[in-house]
């Protein structure tokens, strides 16, 4: 019995690895740069639990992007097997992905900085209520009071030798 002919078919070229690597890093940098902006508007909506979330995706990509940049960086030819188009490409998403940290970084210095200042209204609303001008107040004993004497009352001295 004969057997079934094969028929034989062209297989595509696989792409040369600078460009493998640039469409990664192009995808990482785009995902990247969304995950910036969405950290950025949970924050102005105030959405704590999504941040939470948002924050372990932003991790995982920030990896995956110093990963790629550095390959790319250690191995600077193989952008010259990237067509003209695609570099350009590349540094477009580039100047995407930093207004978009900056954006991100901004609000999120922002946002530490207002929960700084609420702490500290709290903790100055601590110590107000703790202080007491009718006494002597020995400040390594009581913290809270940063550490001064009350200015209304004099020290006294009682010496039990008599």
């Amino acid at each position: 019995m004969k057997q079934p002919q094969q028929i034989k078919t062209k297989e595509a070229p696989a792409a040369p690895e600078g460009v493998r690597l640039t469409a990664a890093v192009l995808s990482v940098m785009e995902t990247l740069s969304r995950v910036l902006d969405q950290e950025t508007d949970l924050l102005q909506k105030q959405d704590f639990e999504g941040l939470a979330e948002v924050r372990v995706e932003k991790a995982k990509w920030m990896r995956d992007y110093r990963a790629s940049i550095t390959t790319l960086t250690q191995k600077p030819e193989l952008l010259k097997e990237v067509s003209a188009e695609e570099r350009l490409r590349l540094r477009r998403s580039g100047e995407v992905l930093a207004v978009s940290a900056m954006r991100n970084a901004a609000d999120l210095k922002a946002a530490i900085n207002a929960t700084q200042a609420l702490v500290q209204t709290v903790i100055s609303a601590a110590r107000e209520q703790n202080k007491t001008s009718e006494c002597y107040v020995d400040p390594r004993k009581t913290p809270l009071l940063l550490g001064s004497y009350s200015p209304t009352c004099t020290p006294v001295a009682v010496s039990r030798t008599a």
